[in-house]
């Protein structure tokens, strides 16, 4: 019950809006690496913490596949 009551404050986004959020979160966990924990960043941008671990690893890990894919060439 207590998780239940901590996420019903949290928006509801649409594709587009979760889109331009995921720029933003990843652009603000580069250029603030004091600062870039998933609870600090959750309480700026009011989204749960899944989504913000989610867009990171999917941004970290196309960062180390377009790395391969440039080393093995």
């Amino acid at each position: 019950m207590k998780n239940y009551n901590k996420m019903k404050n949290k928006r509801v986004l649409s594709t587009r809006q979760q889109k331009l959020l995921a720029k933003k979160i990843i652009e603000y966990f580069f250029n603030n690496p004091h600062a870039n924990s998933s609870k600090e960043m959750e309480e700026k941008f009011n989204i749960n913490q899944v989504f913000i671990r989610k867009t990171i690893s999917e941004e970290l890990k196309r960062r180390l596949n377009n790395t391969d894919r440039i080393r093995k060439t």
